[in-house]
């Protein structure tokens, strides 16, 4: 398989637009890279974007060239190196088992979110109620949580690829958690 092919079957749109510092509305659109837009046009579909002011439709991989200005090869190997996809010799590619850093913040945001849900649903109703084991294990938990988060979000891309690779036995447990919680709802 090309690291082409590779790249479109495994990278997200809005991942890499985040990546790269675009700010995604919850419907998935941005403002247009294409021309000057001041209302946001362009829709981010999870493997191709289109503008609905200007008409420009493409890839993750020609998103990528337009926005930081290479050509499509040039492109494919920064996306290939920024989302872990290893290129071998004979250009084909297979995906490292490394998580992502888009990854580790997603698990994070979904984890806190539950952690959050947690916190409010046994707060004690007033100051003299016992506080129950899991609120107060919710409030430690979420202060440890969003400093990771934190740091995946306001760290150095080196920085905070090194983060994750260090804490990988961290994020495995975390996926571990969030798969027992979503089979428990």
């Amino acid at each position: 398989m090309s690291i082409f092919k590779t790249i479109r079957n495994e990278a997200n749109m809005i991942a890499v637009a985040e990546h790269y510092g675009i700010s995604v509305n919850r419907s998935g659109f941005i403002n247009c890279i294409f021309h000057n837009d001041k209302h946001p046009s362009m829709k981010l579909y999870k493997d191709h974007y289109h503008c609905f002011s200007c008409g420009a439709h493409g890839d993750i991989i020609s998103f990528t060239s337009q926005l930081l200005g290479l050509s499509s090869y040039e492109a494919a190997q920064r996306l290939a190196t920024d989302f872990g996809v290893e290129i071998s010799t004979t250009q084909k590619a297979k995906i490292r088992k490394s998580l992502s850093v888009y990854e580790a913040k997603t698990l994070l945001r979904e984890y806190i979110s539950i952690l959050e849900e947690m916190r409010d649903k046994y707060c004690p109703a007033s100051p003299k109620e016992e506080w129950h084991p899991i609120f107060c294990d919710s409030v430690r938990q979420l202060l440890i949580y969003q400093y990771y988060y934190e740091l995946l979000s306001f760290g150095s891309y080196e920085e905070q690829k090194q983060f994750v690779k260090q804490e990988r036995r961290f994020f495995n447990e975390l996926q571990a958690k969030l798969r027992y919680t979503r089979m428990a709802v």
